[in-house]
């Protein structure tokens, strides 16, 4: 009966000691959390910056600035995009991520044609404890945007519909299934 009384007692014990609350374990898993509510993923916040303007064959350079919250580990950047070329001299960078919570790195690539790309950013975090990514997309806009509405991506082309409101075409295919 002692024995049972007891083992009663130690799991009663256990159970109120229970997990963390998931805002201490996210504390926990990936340091101080930054300005509130972050999806899933690594505590980064990723920004970047287009120098200039830019027209068709231009070298252009995106600025990128990364905000993280951890105390230790490593950071690793790597930059892809269509449409254009990467010109960095290596499409990846390290950081690490002890004494500073700010880092920066820029981005060089060369244009095609008109149209708006995209210069894609992958973060991913390694703490020795735990690892996870975050990633990031920033337009460019190559040559001029369409008059009164936004750059227009290679296939899409502004018109209106049958009210007369603006509206973006792109080709599509559809397969219709019966069964």
């Amino acid at each position: 009966m002692l024995a049972r009384t007891f083992c009663l007692a130690a799991g009663l014990g256990l159970a109120a000691c229970g997990d963390p609350s998931p805002v201490e374990a996210a504390k926990l898993a990936h340091g101080t959390a930054l300005n509130g509510y972050q999806k899933p993923g690594a505590q980064v916040r990723i920004s970047g910056e287009l120098r200039e303007a830019l027209n068709p064959g231009d070298a252009g350079a995106m600025e990128i600035t990364v905000r993280e919250a951890y105390e230790t580990g490593r950071l690793t950047l790597r930059a892809t995009t269509e449409g254009m070329s990467i010109l960095t001299t290596n499409d990846a960078t390290s950081f690490d991520m002890a004494g500073t919570d700010t880092h920066a790195w820029t981005v060089y690539f060369e244009t095609g044609e008109e149209g708006r790309f995209y210069v894609n950013i992958l973060a991913d975090v390694e703490t020795g404890f735990d690892a996870s990514s975050r990633a990031a997309a920033f337009a460019v806009t190559v040559g001029k945007p369409a008059p009164g509405g936004p750059a227009l991506s290679k296939g899409m082309e502004l018109g209106t519909d049958e009210s007369g409101e603006a509206v973006i075409m792109m080709q599509a295919e559809e397969t219709i299934i019966v069964e």
